[in-house]
């Protein structure tokens, strides 16, 4: 549930233009602790679409970095 709202916060930052690759390598880091953790499907699933669109689309979160770049 929080976790959620944490990812949400994170993709706002990244939209908003002041996330660094900081925030990108946490945001995975929350999505990955989220699937293992979570007691529901819900949870377990909810970072999905978002490592779906890192995986895809990877360089234009990167545009939107400040300090641009990938960290993994």
């Amino acid at each position: 549930r929080e976790g959620t709202s944490i990812m949400y916060d994170f993709l706002d930052q990244i939209e908003s233009g002041t996330a660094t690759k900081k925030t990108v390598s946490d945001m995975i880091n929350l999505g990955k602790l989220m699937q293992k953790a979570s007691l529901c499907g819900l949870g377990q699933a909810a970072p999905n679409p978002i490592f779906s669109a890192l995986r895809y689309f990877r360089e234009q979160f990167d545009a939107k970095l400040k300090d641009g770049g990938t960290n993994e």
